[in-house]
């Protein structure tokens, strides 16, 4: 599960408004509303590929060392089929940056 401070990271890498909640989502009807599923995971990849997907490849070289795997396409498949793996792992590789 996806901690405030996980989430907070994503939507800083992201440029995405933090979600705030229901009273947030009434007053700015307008605004994307984040909900950390697969349509906002291939945003994320989208994102990590821009850059001639270094970080891309940086991100899924981190996870699966950090999982003891080599990097092969069963492996990230597995690891990144649930949007939740996907998202606690992103926010894992967001901290190690730093």
């Amino acid at each position: 599960m996806l901690t405030p401070e996980d989430k907070a990271l994503i939507a800083e890498y992201m440029g995405w408004v933090c979600d705030c909640g229901e009273y947030y989502r009434e007053a700015f009807p307008n605004e994307q509303i984040i909900n950390y599923d697969s349509n906002d995971a291939g945003l994320c990849v989208e994102k990590m590929n821009d850059d001639c997907g270094c970080e891309w490849e940086n991100f899924v070289y981190h996870t699966t060392r950090n999982r003891g795997y080599e990097p092969w396409f069963s492996i990230i498949a597995d690891i990144f089929m649930n949007s939740d793996n996907f998202f606690q792992a992103m926010a894992a590789w967001l901290r190690s940056k730093k």
